[in-house]
């Protein structure tokens, strides 16, 4: 390696890639290899226990704001400032858009209606 480094060190722009080449269909007739045995399986599971997980921690969280919306304020960090203050993006982008339509009023991106 230092060798290598030795000899390219001083070039402008080494060809440090000339010795690579691409294969032909993108390399899919090596990817059968990947999934051989068991593992086609383990990456279905694993697929699937992450979407199971994900629809049912959105579900939690969209249904304890419907049930008692000041409790899931509480259990998201504190006050409803706290909570409408962590959206970083979605608090830049409605202010933009407040102040594109010459808005007065608040928006948040979280409203508690209870």
């Amino acid at each position: 390696e230092l060798a290598l480094w030795d000899r390219l060190v001083d070039e402008e722009s080494p060809d440090v890639f000339s010795h690579l080449s691409l294969a032909r269909d993108g390399g899919f007739s090596e990817a059968a290899e990947l999934y051989t045995g068991r593992m086609r399986w383990l990456t279905a599971a694993g697929l699937v226990s992450c979407v199971v997980y994900n629809i049912f921690a959105v579900l939690k969280l969209d249904l304890s704001f419907l049930i008692d919306p000041k409790d899931a304020v509480a259990n998201l960090g504190g006050s409803e400032d706290n909570i409408n203050g962590a959206f970083y993006f979605s608090h830049v982008f409605l202010s933009k858009l407040k102040s594109l339509f010459g808005s007065t009023s608040t928006l948040e991106p979280v409203c508690v209606l209870g």
